[in-house]
């Protein structure tokens, strides 16, 4: 089987979506199914194009063409779809003008499989939306293309009910295939990374619907022990959030860390107090599973797929999003909770559903489902 991945955005850009794609694809691999990533080869965080990128070793088996993107915004990716004639599975990944394709795509035999990564539901969040296409796309396009896709992947219930209830999607079309989590290496090695005592800790691309804002405003209420530590590529909000911390006086207790990946985030997760997530929106951040899996609580937003995991789980505490003082109130008695070691009970659960091997094994028996 030949599936290509199609996505706007791959390595080096980092964010989740970029991370479900290479951790999926390395699993599919081991299993014998042959992956080629189809990308755009624009990086918005670096605002610069993408001329090669070099793979890590446990990730050289996948193939990779960056496409020159004429219309980057309409079309990335499009003249090589029609080149691989024997591809069996186009996966597009998020919402977005990807699904523009689907209109010449299902002229071929190949099935079209989507993953929006909550793109979709994510509109009902952005009230100031500025871009055209966008808009065009919803209201013209967008159901046409649904209709013409054969299998729809929801990442949690929130998205799946918000995608039946708002786009009148069958729900027959739609199957629930969660994110996946890594297990992290039990004895940790003690990294050369200077790191405050006592913090709270974010990760996560710095854009503005992670409103990670609140936890600064949040750490102004709470006594000065305390830390905030990022772990981010710049998505547009460093030079914002590095301006409130000046106005707030929080130059000595605010540390912005830029991306980190693989054991030493895991190291840094370990030896926080928690992990806050402040979104105004996510469907099912990655986050929260790496935080669980090296037995930290989280505190997050009361909001879609971030109140599904922590209820599920008995992993942490919500709050209602702009709720400075209730953020202020979670974070300083998040210790003196007992329930919150029960954390240390759901990680073989979490592992058990939610490892990149049984998301993608659950992946190939939907896309050979397709072709019974």
């Amino acid at each position: 089987m030949k599936v290509c991945m199609l996505t706007r955005f791959y390595k080096p850009v980092v964010g989740g979506i970029q991370t479900h794609i290479d951790e999926l694809s390395k699993e599919l691999i081991k299993r014998g199914v042959e992956v080629i990533i189809n990308s755009g080869n624009y990086n918005p965080q670096k605002k610069v194009k993408i001329s090669n990128y070099s793979l890590s070793n446990d990730s050289k088996k996948i193939k990779i063409y960056y496409e020159n993107e004429l219309l980057p915004k309409l079309l990335p990716g499009f003249r090589k779809i029609f080149i691989d004639k024997d591809v069996d599975i186009i996966h597009i990944h998020n919402y977005d003008r990807l699904l523009w394709r689907s209109l010449f795509l299902k002229k071929r035999k190949m099935k079209i499989v989507s993953t929006f990564h909550g793109g979709i539901v994510k509109n009902r969040f952005n009230k100031k939306r500025t871009d055209l296409l966008k808009k065009v796309n919803d209201t013209i396009f967008l159901k046409n293309d649904l209709k013409k896709v054969d299998k729809i992947i929801a990442l949690n219930n929130f998205e799946r009910e918000d995608l039946i209830k708002i786009y009148g999607i069958d729900e027959n079309k739609i199957i629930v295939i969660p994110n996946g989590v890594t297990e992290s290496i039990k004895n940790k090695l003690n990294f050369e990374i200077e790191l405050p005592k006592n913090y709270i800790l974010s990760i996560g691309r710095l854009d503005k619907i992670k409103s990670y804002e609140q936890v600064l405003f949040s750490l102004k209420n709470l006594p000065e022990y305390l830390n905030y530590v990022l772990i981010g590529p710049d998505s547009g909000e460093l030079k914002k959030l590095k301006m409130i911390t000046k106005k707030l006086k929080l130059e000595n207790r605010v540390h912005f860390l830029g991306p980190i990946f693989g054991e030493l985030k895991d190291y840094i997760i370990s030896k926080s107090i928690c992990v806050v997530v402040p979104s105004k929106y996510d469907t099912q951040p990655i986050v929260i599973f790496d935080s669980i899996i090296n037995e930290k609580p989280i505190i997050g937003t009361n909001i879609g797929g971030i109140k599904e995991i922590i209820d599920e789980y008995n992993c942490g505490y919500t709050f209602n999003f702009g709720d400075i003082s209730k953020l202020s109130e979670l974070i300083l008695n998040i210790d003196k909770n007992e329930n919150i070691f029960k954390i240390r009970d759901v990680k073989t659960a979490i592992l058990k559903k939610h490892s990149w091997g049984k998301i993608s094994e659950d992946l190939i028996k939907l896309y050979e489902g397709l072709y019974e």
